[in-house]
């Protein structure tokens, strides 16, 4: 039920008429991909940052000159409160990374005569490719087309980049425009509160990073989770000293909270040459077996899911620098094992043998064999180097790999997140609550649930792409097989649905799949890779482009100033992988995704 005794503010944002001519052509035209079902605007001043609250309604108006031709021209809801230095605006226009104190504007009403005159008379005969190619002379046309001389309601309420509105001025301008009543003039005390939280809560997890002391990318942190989820084996490369070993320990720590740890972390060795450092070995001479501390963490894992998998913990094994040894040695048993199927209680179809002594399993209580259970979650990191071995593709295949690259000196070190202010307790419940999954845990255990997942995927527009795609690479020997699909799809469904994470939008959940699923596997020489490469990068883009002339000196060009340049691509992570190692081709003949 409304609680209508709960009056939100009302506020008119005025800007120039070139920043709001751009923001509405973008929203309407589709131009950058920045913006969807929300306008961002920025103030460069905190005072006015900190009058609006989330749940305010907020009308437009374009000002000419400073003083006159002011109009209100639209409406919409305060849904976030955000800051960033990003700049969204083309590098020629530096002036715009000031007004980095952000609103997201929702539920948004364009004044209905702007509104068309845009849509049939700038976004068909505005050249829109210029804002990629010569993003100056795109913006001195719009500036000439004047969208707002005819269509605009005149109004002036005093000068200032915020003003208040009583509710009858607020109410008058409704009926000028010709706008209903905002769906939420008034709201209960519990929606209030809902979006008040909305923007911490969905930064939860990364505010528990920063508040650690550490700095990721959120599209790393959204991956690495849902990857988590859905596979439960997660290789984590990249740059050393960005962050690889300590965002699955603090996760881990973060889940265990009791005095015997539900993780354990194991630096791998180069003289493991088989499964003994991992999992103990029998003397045949004593008749005992010594078993290993990760032995004993997964067999209190089975234990504890067949106690009760609905309130069973979740387990961690982190390898770190996994890779210092062959994988496929001390490794093997495990690969084996998690491909093997799920049974219908959730654990692997085929077992890991550990002996086949009776009184072992009696006297010392270690079973024959371990059939690892769902609520195990194994983490491996990877540094690339002359001291390491490269994965072959068939572990790659079997995990999401994610690479740990970007480092962001400016905004580092990242602002403190005090605990005071947020309740991590409340983050540690959710996730323990949905890495369960009612009991189940890894969803990709349930074969009923794959089936659904890929039937979803097939109604919406990514499946063609995944077809496409694979078309594309089959033909150079770089398709993917069956599995990738049920995993892009499983991600796909888990990131939706989270109620940790959490992405931008469903493009930035297929881009996070298909750059941890599909890329991962590309090594070789460029007589190899560039042409599926580049086969890839033209699946990425919103927009035929020529890539004939893509070269090493263009590539840096647009990596440089690629805030601006990502704008162009519809997959903007994996384009930028793909770029990178298509720069690697040219400048040595040779690229690998780690």
């Amino acid at each position: 039920m409304v609680d209508e005794n709960i009056q939100k503010n009302y506020w008119v944002l005025q800007g120039s008429r070139l920043h709001w001519a751009w923001s509405l052509v973008d929203y309407i035209c589709k131009i950058s991909g920045y913006y969807n079902e929300h306008l961002i605007w920025g103030f460069n001043n905190k005072k006015w940052y900190d009058r609006v609250e989330v749940g305010d309604i907020v009308y437009f108006r374009a000002n000419k000159n400073g003083k006159e031709s002011h109009g209100v021209f639209g409406r919409g809801i305060i849904v976030e409160k955000f800051v960033d230095n990003i700049n969204y605006w083309p590098a020629e226009y530096k002036e715009e990374s000031r007004y980095s104190y952000r609103i997201k504007i929702g539920d948004v009403n364009i004044f209905r005569p702007l509104e068309e005159f845009i849509k049939n008379n700038v976004c068909p005969n505005l050249d829109l490719n210029l804002f990629k190619t010569n993003p100056k002379q795109f913006f001195n046309k719009l500036e000439k087309i004047d969208v707002f001389e005819n269509y605009i309601i005149s109004v002036f309420y005093g000068r200032g980049s915020l003003i208040k509105l009583k509710k009858e001025e607020a109410k008058n301008l409704d009926e000028r425009l010709g706008f209903d009543s905002p769906k939420k003039l008034y709201i209960s005390k519990d929606e209030e509160k809902s979006l008040r939280e909305k923007s911490t809560d969905e930064n939860l997890l990364n505010n528990f990073f920063t508040s650690k002391g550490y700095h990721f990318p959120e599209h790393i942190i959204l991956s690495f989770y849902t990857a988590l989820k859905t596979k439960g084996f997660v290789i984590l490369s990249g740059l050393s000293g960005t962050g690889k070993t300590k965002i699955a320990l603090e996760l881990a720590k973060l889940l265990s909270q009791t005095e015997i740890k539900n993780y354990i972390f194991l630096s791998v060795r180069p003289d493991w040459r088989d499964s003994k450092p991992l999992l103990g070995y029998y003397n045949p001479l004593d008749k005992k077996y010594y078993k290993t501390p990760l032995l004993e963490l997964i067999l209190r894992a089975i234990d504890d899911y067949k106690q009760d998998r609905k309130k069973a913990k979740s387990y961690f094994i982190i390898l770190d620098e996994m890779n210092l040894a062959h994988v496929e040695y001390y490794f093997a048993e495990f690969l084996s094992v998690l491909e093997s199927g799920r049974d219908e209680d959730g654990f692997t179809t085929e077992s890991i043998k550990l002996h086949n002594e009776d009184t072992v399993e009696k006297e010392q209580g270690i079973p024959k064999e371990i059939r690892l259970p769902p609520n195990l979650y194994i983490i491996g990191t990877v540094n690339i180097d002359e001291t390491t071995y490269m994965f072959s593709p068939k572990v790659l295949d079997r995990a999401f790999t994610i690479e740990f690259h970007d480092v962001d000196l400016d905004n580092y070190p990242s602002p403190e997140v005090k605990s005071k202010n947020v309740d991590f307790s409340n983050l540690r419940e959710l996730i323990i609550e949905d890495l369960r999954n009612n009991g189940k845990f890894l969803t990709y255990a349930d074969k009923d649930v794959i089936k659904e997942v890929l039937q979803e995927l097939k109604s919406s527009q990514y499946w063609q792409i995944l077809q496409n795609l694979n078309r594309a690479l089959e033909p150079y020997d770089l398709h993917f097989g069956y599995r990738v699909v049920d995993e892009i799809a499983l991600f796909f469904k888990n990131a939706k649905e989270s109620k940790v994470v959490n992405f931008k939008d469903d493009n930035e959940i297929f881009d996070s799949a298909l750059l941890m699923k599909i890329l991962p596997k590309f090594h070789g020489n460029r007589k190899k890779l560039e042409k599926p490469l580049k086969k890839i990068l033209r699946i990425c883009l919103k927009d035929e482009q020529n890539l004939d002339e893509l070269n090493s000196e263009k590539i840096v060009e647009i990596l440089q100033n690629w805030e601006v340049e990502k704008r162009m691509f519809r997959f903007q992570h994996t384009a930028k992988k793909v770029l990178r190692m298509l720069r690697s081709l040219y400048e040595i003949g040779f690229a690998s995704f780690s």
